[in-house]
């Protein structure tokens, strides 16, 4: 009876995924990727809700469980990346992403010792490189297109530069953009794990950290890891180890009393040793301990204004020969009482108080 509930548990979530327009071609290969990236309880919970926004307080409804229960596990399939949340209004929502780009993607785009990245990758490659038929669904069936297509503007000329709108330029977007977060390509990722690498050793980790707090960490981290450099970029050419770099895990706002805005940052310090050293796990484990003694507070400075941050929720794994420390900043921020109309977005900043 156990298999029969875990198998109705798994193929109520292959219904509940194509409920969405792009949905997902039901086959074994589908079937066994969804064991890799549910559990069954999770696979059961996660087929009962709903396709549009939720709050925690509808899924508590749902799954006829405490409102704190709720949001703690839907926390938690969040940082497994199968839920995405936001803010609206100052109430958290919850989203199941659709397939592709969404929780097919999300699975491989970090180092996970939480799941067997290769075996998930080589059901990937057959789910999609030989069966085909999630591909053709992807890109042929329906109207709405995957990609985005921006325009290369280093070739316009003036005149045609006035007819292309902000959301239409990469660098409008990247410009204004108040964090980027580093991921791993996840085409590349699959296929290296699948037995075909990139011909052209093209490189994994292929989005930039973001600037500040990289580099007051790096102020605060020189004392205790001495010779250690310290990148915003791991990819960064002729990079040495031992070296560590910071990842953005996710960032969100949240509305407390007094109007006042709470930013949530969760972020990833991955410190990296020679792979080959027979001390490595002692190393590691030093390195962990000093980073606990220095990361409970720490200066942070913009460049105008100087403030002492608190790292929260500070946690530490071996994963993939490297060692992530991971922990959450919480900023007070102050924003606009009023909306902010569009054609005043580029004037608009907000401030750490």
């Amino acid at each position: 009876m156990g298999h029969l509930a875990s198998r109705d548990a798994y193929k109520n979530l292959e219904d509940r995924i194509n409920w969405f327009t792009q949905g997902a071609p039901v086959s074994d290969s589908l079937y066994k990727i969804l064991q890799v990236l549910y559990t069954e309880k999770e696979a059961k919970w996660v087929a009962l809700l709903p396709v549009r926004p939720f709050t925690a307080k509808k899924a508590a409804h749902i799954w006829n469980t405490s409102e704190a229960k709720a949001e703690k596990f839907l926390t938690h399939l969040c940082e497994k990346a199968l839920l995405v949340d936001s803010y609206h209004n100052g109430v958290r929502k919850f989203v199941m992403p659709p397939p592709m780009a969404g929780f097919i993607e999300f699975a491989l785009m970090r180092t996970r010792g939480d799941i067997d990245q290769k075996y998930l990758s080589e059901l990937y490659y057959q789910y999609m490189n030989v069966e085909e038929d999630f591909v053709k669904d992807l890109f042929f069936v329906t109207e709405t297109r995957l990609g985005r297509v921006f325009v290369q503007e280093p070739v316009l000329t003036n005149a045609n530069t006035l007819h292309i709108l902000d959301h239409e330029r990469a660098s409008h977007i990247v410009e204004e953009a108040e964090y980027i977060g580093l991921g791993t390509c996840y085409c590349r990722h699959k296929m290296l794990h699948a037995g075909h690498p990139c011909e052209i050793d093209a490189p994994l980790d292929v989005c930039l950290t973001f600037g500040n707090v990289a580099r007051s960490l790096a102020e605060v981290l020189a004392p205790v890891l001495p010779g250690v450099a310290f990148y915003e970029d791991p990819n960064q050419q002729d990079s040495q180890m031992p070296c560590a770099f910071l990842q953005q895990r996710y960032a969100y706002m949240e509305l407390r009393p007094g109007k006042r805005w709470l930013r949530r940052i969760g972020l990833d310090l991955t410190y990296l040793e020679d792979y080959h050293r027979p001390d490595l796990p002692r190393r590691y484990q030093a390195a962990a301990e000093a980073l606990d003694l220095v990361l409970e507070t720490f200066p942070y400075s913009d460049g105008t204004a100087s403030t002492l941050l608190r790292a929260y929720e500070r946690e530490w794994r071996i994963d993939a020969g490297a060692l992530h420390y991971k922990f959450e900043l919480k900023l007070w921020v102050t924003r606009p009482e009023h909306a902010i109309p569009m054609g005043l977005m580029e004037s608009y900043t907000e401030v750490v108080s």
